[in-house]
């Protein structure tokens, strides 16, 4: 195969080499059979005061900055609210209205000041592990069991690491996909296989996740596209494609699958993302326009050229939409590898307040 480019998008040329390979003569193992490579616990009540107060704080801190975007909002309808319930004096139906009014605007600006300065995140953080701090003395005074993973993250949380990243949002501690284990990966691939990953930093997207299907294994969805490179859709670039490698070391969990395609299927999944390079990203996750997010997209590649390959999918609102997890459980895809771990949905939010590895033992 050859890399031909298209102004910054890269396509693929067919050729002869692009022929899909034979049928595996040992059916590849079902998602469903596959044990997830993930960061398990179990409860124990044998650690220290200072286990306790430093994991109960590293767990406060999660939950603080979890609430904190809810609070900013809720704090903005609030006051808004308020406001515009003071023209109430201007009679009855006007004091509503205004009240309405108020606390939208006010929501939407509560929304604004906490996306753009994170103040809220940083404050409600700091708060929730210092009553964290309180939690861990008493559960350490009652014996009250933790779990053996949150203890290992939080051996990474300190009052620095909680100053460092309270209000960065981009930020994880967790141990990301090594060079090594990318490549390892990239090298069982065949255009057309999908790979879903799971990004800790990833907070919105693994909350949705976790609220619509319980759990959160994955965040992203990928189409191989050959030659080292993929075609996926992101919210700052919309549909393009890039070095797989380069995506994979900026994930902390990675699983390849390979649909059951019949002959000729995978080359047309293939074209199919191609023609979609340089598409806007979906921001309003509605099927059926010129716009895609990224599970999206690799749903609309596999179904359109292999119609006999069934993801499950979900309707919202009225909204049929499907989220990573939903490409990963199905009866249709074999599991080709998997690299780096899984977490938890309250071991990803402890993440994002403690250091990596490499700052944690220079």
């Amino acid at each position: 195969m050859q890399i031909s480019s298209s102004q910054n998008h890269p396509v693929i040329a067919p050729s002869p080499a692009a022929v899909l390979a034979k049928p595996e003569e040992k059916r590849l193992p079902r998602p469903d059979s596959w044990e997830l490579s993930t960061v398990k616990g179990e409860w124990s009540n044998k650690f220290d005061g200072l286990t306790y107060r430093r994991t109960m704080s590293n767990v406060g801190a999660a939950v603080g900055g979890f609430l904190s975007h809810f609070a900013a909002i809720g704090a903005g309808v609030a006051l808004g609210a308020s406001a515009g319930a003071g023209l109430g004096a201007l009679g009855w139906g006007i004091g509503v209205a205004g009240a309405i009014g108020g606390g939208l605007a006010g929501g939407y600006a509560g929304a604004k000041v906490q996306g753009t300065t994170l103040w809220g995140r940083s404050v409600m953080s700091k708060a929730g592990a210092t009553v964290g701090n309180g939690v861990g003395r008493v559960m350490h005074l009652l014996k009250i069991p933790l779990r053996t993973n949150h203890v290992e993250t939080a051996e990474r949380f300190s009052v620095k690491s909680l100053n460092r990243y309270g209000a960065d949002m981009t930020h994880t501690g967790h141990a990301r996909i090594s060079e090594a284990e990318a490549e390892a990966l990239v090298e069982k691939l065949q255009p057309g296989d999908v790979i879903l990953t799971g990004d800790n930093r990833s907070t919105p997207f693994a909350t949705a996740t976790q609220l619509l299907t319980g759990r959160s294994d994955f965040t992203h969805g990928i189409l191989y596209q050959g030659e080292g490179r993929a075609i996926e859709a992101v919210m700052a670039d919309g549909v393009r494609s890039k070095d797989l490698k380069e995506i994979l070391t900026g994930k902390n969990h990675a699983v390849a699958l390979r649909p059951d395609y019949t002959e000729g299927q995978a080359e047309k999944a293939v074209e199919f993302a191609e023609s979609q390079l340089g598409r806007s990203y979906d921001f309003k996750f509605k099927g059926g326009n010129s716009t895609w997010y990224c599970s999206e997209l690799v749903h609309a590649a596999v179904s359109e050229s292999a119609p006999q390959v069934n993801f499950q999918t979900r309707k919202i609102i009225g909204k049929e939409i499907i989220v990573p997890n939903d490409l990963f459980y199905t009866d249709d895809a074999g599991v080709i590898g998997e690299v780096g771990q899984g977490r938890s949905y309250l071991d990803r939010l402890m993440g994002k307040f403690i250091d990596p590895p490499a700052a944690a033992d220079s």
